[in-house]
């Protein structure tokens, strides 16, 4: 049943993902002390299919780096290219500040699942607050992989008209997953800690393994707030009467990125070449398409469409000479290893893009979700964590998403639907 598969080979689907509590870079409670001065970060729950590579790609943003978390005489794994189905995987910081991944005690490990939130069974990522739990656990264990299979049923969408009969006593705000899930949780931390202090509520912050998992959670209705695309916000508000709330300001802009070593001279030099894309599904590579088909080049015709699950591969990609050029917006670009960002330069600015939109679900009534417009509003003026978020996401406001450019976006619906599956109501 086992077979033996490479250490390097990434998994066909990616089934697990996590809940957690706090990361290595971000604030949080002392977790599980493992060893004298060290500390369990995340723990994973080994799936059929999954690989040592493909667990330490969820951590890293790539999945080639995995060396970097296997150490022989700690992770207590003979051959990372076999690993249990059914075994855990802690993911441990010692007291040096070299992190690895580890194999995990069963014994210790499954009692912590039953204690887990209702959200931590839903396939998300996400980062609870100390605060959401009613008692601290015996065993503190800061994150439990889990797979989508086990999903509790998700809240069911419910049409803008329907007011909330009571306010929920908190919060999860979904976050689309367009960098590493480690990084994009740190990011929004300060905005979790603010959200939570200003509206005296537990806030959890939750992603997905992919934008096809989020966009389906956002249409199910399983986020209260959804941080998400432009695109995918407008499908959502068309189709599932979500509402918008806020626009993070300044707009996204997208590039096209070159090696240094190896600079095109125009964007002819891209014909019968390959370009990578960071998220083939985002707004970003469909003005990045509609933009090259301006200069004659269509997909598949004049060039070949690279893909990779992390901006970190997307750097190795160019380097190594499997694509002439790459598109990805500025914070994608900003993700990409220092060492790698430095033999890299911006080709050409494609356009600049509405950015990411706060979505409420109807469920939460008019006055909170007034409540919360106002907060979001008041964020960037924020000393405190407001101030953190700015310099951690580049976000400097959150505006209204005003009509006319909620309609811009329909150009681009019928696309999303087409990529997320999914046809459009009668």
């Amino acid at each position: 049943m086992h077979r033996r598969r490479s250490p390097a080979a990434i998994p066909r689907l990616v089934r697990a993902t996590i809940i957690a509590g706090a990361l290595a870079t971000a604030a949080g409670p002392v977790l599980a002390q493992v060893d004298e001065g060290s500390r369990v970060l995340l723990v994973f729950e080994i799936q059929r299919g999954d690989t040592f590579s493909g667990v330490a790609g969820r951590i890293l943003g790539d999945a080639t780096g995995w060396r970097k978390l296997y150490d022989a005489e700690r992770s207590a794994i003979a051959d990372p290219a076999r690993i249990r189905e059914g075994t855990y995987l802690e993911f441990v910081r010692d007291a040096q500040g070299r992190r690895y991944l580890r194999a995990g005690d069963a014994g210790k490990i499954r009692p912590r699942l039953a204690e887990l939130p209702l959200v931590a069974a839903r396939g998300t990522v996400a980062a609870l607050p100390p605060e959401s739990r009613t008692s601290p656990p015996a065993t503190p264990v800061t994150a439990i992989v889990r797979t989508p299979e086990v999903a509790s049923p998700a809240r069911p969408a419910v049409p803008s008209s329907t007011v909330a009969a009571a306010p929920p006593a908190s919060l999860t705000i979904g976050v689309l997953p367009n960098i590493a899930a480690t990084a994009l949780l740190a990011q929004y931390e300060p905005l979790r800690r603010y959200m939570e202090r200003v509206t005296a509520r537990p806030v959890s912050i939750v992603t997905a393994p992919n934008f096809k998992a989020f966009f389906n959670s956002t249409m199910q209705g399983e986020y209260d707030l959804a941080v998400t695309a432009s695109h995918f916000a407008r499908v959502a508000q068309a189709d599932r009467g979500l509402i918008p709330i806020g626009l993070f300001n300044p707009p996204i802009r997208a590039y096209l990125i070159t090696p240094i070593e190896r600079p095109i001279e125009s964007e002819e030099g891209i014909r019968g070449q390959s370009i990578a894309f960071a998220n083939p599904q985002s707004l970003v590579a469909m003005y990045a398409q509609n933009w090259l088909a301006t200069k004659g080049l269509q997909s598949g015709r004049d060039y070949a469409v690279r893909t990779t699950r992390s901006d970190a591969g997307i750097g190795q990609i160019l380097l190594a000479g499997e694509a002439v050029a790459a598109v990805m917006s500025n914070g994608e670009f900003r993700q990409i290893p220092d060492e790698q960002r430095a033999r890299l330069r911006i080709h050409a600015e494609i356009a600049q893009i509405p950015n990411f939109i706060v979505l409420a679900h109807p469920r939460l009534g008019a006055p909170l979700m007034g409540e919360l417009r106002g907060h979001l509003k008041a964020v960037s003026n924020d000393p405190a964590e407001g101030a953190q978020f700015r310099q951690a996401s580049g976000v400097v406001a959150v505006v209204e998403a005003g009509e006319a450019q909620l309609r811009e976006l329909d150009a681009y619906a019928g696309e999303t639907r087409r990529l997320m599956g999914v046809d459009k109501p009668n």
